[in-house]
């Protein structure tokens, strides 16, 4: 597989290289968009996070939702915690039953009951809560170096992403960009456990609306950003967005973004288009 590549000028929005950035037949009508100056583009990604830096607020990516799993995909829980008014469980129920002695007595035992389950919810549900630790669906590899300019340098991820397959009636768009789609006809995305677009291409293909997809690594938060862990240790998440439209890249705008002091940031963004 060869590369087209274009150039991308120090400091230049990386929305703004893409948008011009071109596939002219006379190079190579398959070969997929890449970045020419790697140094530069990472460079103006930093650019724009530092530019939007600091944040006290949380901010979202493009891609919202809890992602769908699939046969490979771990589900991320969306069960929300009852609250300490939540009707107790079998097991305080029989207690009530056995203490009607003591009205009193047995109301204190249902509210502990429901205390007590409510505080088993709450931990056992990761996205809720500041600090709380994050959901990982698999993918175990973390660069070494926790800042958000090395994740987006960092070789091992970089050789995946660059080396890998065109599924079967696909067409590789674009390659290793920091930046992930942001355009009309998003469907849903799910996380996998390897950087793997031969998996995206099989959801794709399991669903008729579904005409192209971005696969690319994420920096993500182990815990969930807030008061007291505001700028916590980083893991490495790989998703896969679906759209009903074909992926472009002109479309690859979404460079990251800030929760709380944390800098969420993409590489390895590859687009590819249903034939």
């Amino acid at each position: 597989m060869r590369f087209q590549l274009f150039a991308l000028p120090a400091l230049a929005a990386l929305a703004e290289a893409a948008a011009i950035s071109s596939k002219p037949s006379s190079v190579c009508t398959t070969c997929p968009v890449t970045i020419q100056n790697t140094d530069a583009a990472i460079a103006s990604v930093m650019s724009q996070m530092s530019a939007q830096s600091p944040r006290a607020v949380l901010t979202t990516t493009t891609i919202t939702g809890a992602p769908v799993a699939s046969t490979a995909v771990a589900k991320m829980s969306t069960t929300a915690a009852p609250t300490t008014s939540a009707k107790p469980t079998s097991s305080a129920k029989s207690t009530s039953s056995a203490s009607k002695t003591s009205s009193t007595s047995s109301k204190k035992r249902q509210r502990r009951a429901a205390t007590s389950t409510s505080s088993t919810v709450v931990s056992s549900t990761p996205t809720n809560g500041a600090c709380a630790v994050q959901p990982n669906f698999g993918y175990t590899y973390t660069p070494s170096n926790p800042a958000p300019s090395a994740f987006l340098k960092d070789s091992t991820l970089r050789s995946q992403y660059m080396s890998a397959n065109v599924p079967t009636n696909y067409t590789w768009r674009f390659a290793g960009f920091y930046a992930s789609q942001s355009q009309p006809g998003y469907m849903f995305y799910t996380e996998l456990s390897a950087y793997s677009p031969t998996q995206c291409a099989s959801i794709c293909d399991g669903n008729a609306q579904c005409k192209g997809f971005n696969i690319y690594f994420e920096r993500s938060p182990k815990q969930l950003p807030g008061d007291g862990c505001s700028n916590p240790a980083p893991q490495v998440n790989v998703r896969c967005a679906f759209y009903s439209t074909p992926v472009s890249e002109a479309n690859a705008v979404n460079v990251g973004s800030w929760r709380s002091s944390f800098n969420v940031v993409i590489t390895g963004a590859n687009g590819y288009t249903k034939n």
